[in-house]
């Protein structure tokens, strides 16, 4: 900033040192005396005066206590008596506005400087949050998008739940209702996994889902893990822990499924009208054989080869209700067993009572064992060269009502693990067949026609 113009010390310099009139002073001698007073005013105190306006005045435009005391005794404080000199209370007042002036431009000055530090310092700081919440975000962006192709690619039961025909595909149920309705079924029962940790980042509904899976599509473990974008450690803790689950609540549970069998009159009161000749009939059965795996064992080997099938297999005993409700399977036996046996090994004559009829394919010798009051009914035994006309009718009358056995059998085995039962799942191999067994009676009945529609 420029300095504002000394305006005392220029005319002190005009007055004293270039004013033409300052050369009508004479040099004297070395030993004269320099005149005192010129046009009757001491110099001396002229510049006295110039340099006393210099102190500070105060706002009020009274000067300093001390400039009174060095005021000249001769002439007026407010004017010179010589006309070169300017008015003395003019310079004063310019001095008093130049001070208010610097003081109110430097005031503002800083405060300026102040805000223009404050403001650049609220903008770095502005800068700084901004770049850290564009990181932040960014990082979060790419997060949901590895999240979201994920998902896009990772299976689950809410993807295809609006579909009936998908679920029935997948799971061997008919809709989601069903689902839901298996699924409430675990709501109360604490789940203790097979590998002893905790499966937490699947929902208890997928992880059922993944179970049905493998049952009834017999979708390898790799397969699985990467429908649901998991290990297939998980996929195996997940399918061991809820086969065991389900199991225990649609077979070995109390009440379950597989757990008691309806009675003789409330068979009657749903009795299908190809059971109108055979009314006392409680159970159907006939047994059935699943593939597996070959046993490590050598003795094993030999009583799991089936005679009938040519390979490896597992025999277990199926009992449906007149209605062609699943109401009983067996556990698997070696395949080289008899029927005979596994009916008396599996004691399902312990369950009917006297007045009960069963029927059953002409394999199952077991008349023998049967409890006091309970009869037989199988297609008759050629012991003639031609069956009698009685033989035929009793022969298909018990084929038509025996076949019902059979489709459901045929339903059990939609269920695809037991195709072939692979070694890591033989232990469980009798679980899987009853739980088979168990699930089909979720489906739509089995005989739609009864006695009680025709009525």
């Amino acid at each position: 900033m420029p300095q504002p113009r000394d305006l005392i010390g220029d005319e002190i310099q005009e007055a004293v040192g270039n004013d033409q009139d300052a050369q009508e002073f004479q040099e004297v001698g070395e030993n004269d005396q320099p005149a005192q007073y010129v046009h009757g005013i001491d110099e001396k105190s002229i510049v006295d005066e110039r340099v006393e306006d210099l102190n500070p005045v105060s706002f009020t435009g009274e000067p300093d206590s001390n400039e009174a005391e060095t005021e000249p005794t001769g002439g007026t404080a407010d004017k010179c008596p010589c006309d070169i000199c300017p008015d003395r209370s003019k310079v004063i007042e310019l001095k008093q506005a130049l001070d208010i002036l610097q003081t109110k431009f430097d005031t503002l000055l800083e405060k300026s400087i102040a805000d223009e530090r404050e403001f650049k310092r609220t903008v770095a700081q502005g800068d700084a949050v901004a770049r850290a919440e564009n990181f932040f975000l960014k990082e979060r962006v790419e997060t949901l998008e590895k999240e979201l192709a994920t998902a896009k690619c990772k299976l689950s039961f809410n993807q295809i739940e609006g579909d009936d025909e998908l679920i029935s595909h997948y799971t061997g149920l008919p809709n989601k209702a069903t689902f839901d309705l298996l699924c409430s079924m675990f709501n109360d029962l604490e789940i203790n996994y097979y590998a002893g940790w905790r499966v937490v980042n699947i929902s208890r509904s997928d992880q059922i889902f993944i179970t049905l899976m493998k049952l009834r599509r017999n979708f390898t473990h790799l397969d699985l893990s990467t429908r649901f974008g998991v290990s297939e450690a998980t996929i195996s803790n997940v399918a061991m822990t809820w086969i065991h689950a389900v199991h225990y609540v649609l077979v070995g549970a109390e009440n379950s499924l597989l757990s008691n069998i309806p009675s003789r009159h409330k068979n009657q009161k749903d009795l299908p009208q190809c059971f109108k000749d055979y009314p006392d009939t409680r159970l159907v059965i006939d047994c059935t054989e699943v593939r597996t795996a070959d046993p490590k064992l050598l003795d094993k080997h030999n009583k799991m080869f089936s005679p009938y099938k040519h390979f490896i297999t597992g025999k277990g005993l199926v009992a449906i209700a007149p209605n062609g409700t699943v109401v009983y399977a067996s556990e698997l036996y070696p395949g080289r067993t008899s029927d005979k046996e596994i009916v008396r090994h599996c004691k399902i004559l312990d369950k009917v009572e006297g007045g009960d009829s069963i029927m059953a394919d002409k394999g199952f010798l077991i008349s023998s064992m049967l409890p006091a009051g309970v009869t037989i009914n199988m297609p008759p035994f050629k012991e003639v060269p031609q069956f009698t006309p009685e033989q035929i009718e009793k022969g298909y009358g018990i084929a038509q009502a025996r076949v019902h056995v059979e489709r459901a059998i045929q339903r059990i085995k939609l269920f695809h693990i037991l195709d072939y039962i692979p070694q890591y799942y033989l232990h469980v191999a009798s679980k899987c067949f009853q739980v088979c067994a168990a699930l089909t009676n979720f489906r739509r009945a089995l005989i739609k026609d009864n006695l009680a529609d025709t009525a």
